[in-house]
């Protein structure tokens, strides 16, 4: 385990950036600002093992809006009851085949597809409509990735282990953090060495993951993945 705080002790240390002993500087909040920037954008990259979280979604007869847990930060899958998942689509895909379906009073099964609503503004719970509206009630198991949160300045205190990220890791997110520090410092050279690092250990990390899911598949690659592939540089919900 490695606490925020030795963590950003290590960061002072190795680039002289601030007071090693101190936490309440600006400097310091640099920092925090900037871990919070790079697991952030670990975390959009994949929906990594280590941060897989598993709820249920009790489907109601005759409804089709629900809230997911609050601790669910992005959807990896929704279980559709028959050995598959929900499909993921689009609000347009939504509108333009569901919406004029009269024939859905004839389905009798769950639903099939789900389509992404937004947040609720107080807790950040994801929000879905699913379709077609479910003729019976039944529990349903789905996996998510885990919800980070923000660390603050206040944190540094009570923090006993980087959240999320395993040991392995920890090496990656210091060279992005690193990064930025160097970039502060006007230290081009050593700021472009740890970026190239921080992308490339993070790309490197992104096809194991992905190699290992595709040597257990036995069917097409899973919309999860088509879809992450494309949309990486993009920003994700936290």
């Amino acid at each position: 385990m490695l606490p925020l705080s030795t963590l950003i002790e290590q960061l002072k240390r190795k680039t002289g950036y601030g007071d090693a002993s101190t936490t309440s500087d600006d400097k310091t909040e640099n920092i925090v600002h900037w871990i919070n920037e790079r697991r952030l954008r670990l975390w959009r990259r994949f929906p990594w093992h280590w941060a897989i979280v598993e709820f249920d979604i009790n489907f109601t007869v005759n409804e089709d809006d629900y809230t997911l847990d609050a601790t669910v930060g992005d959807i990896i899958a929704i279980d559709n009851g028959s050995c598959d998942y929900l499909k993921k689509r689009t609000i347009k895909q939504y509108l333009q085949w569901f919406k004029g379906d009269t024939s859905e009073d004839e389905i009798t099964g769950g639903p099939t597809d789900y389509v992404r609503m937004g947040q609720v503004a107080a807790t950040k719970a994801l929000k879905i409509k699913v379709w077609p509206t479910p003729a019976t009630a039944a529990t349903r198991v789905a996996f998510g990735k885990q919800r980070i949160d923000r660390y603050t300045v206040a944190d540094i205190a009570t923090n006993l282990d980087i959240e999320y990220f395993p040991d392995a890791v920890i090496p990656v997110l210091e060279a992005g953090v690193l990064a930025d520090i160097y970039e502060a410092q006007g230290e081009t050279a050593k700021m472009t060495a740890k970026e190239k690092y921080f992308e490339n250990a993070t790309e490197a990390m992104v096809t194991e993951e992905s190699t290992e899911e595709d040597d257990e598949e036995q069917s097409a690659a899973p919309d999860y993945m088509t879809f992450h592939k494309r949309k990486r540089g993009g920003t994700s919900v936290t």
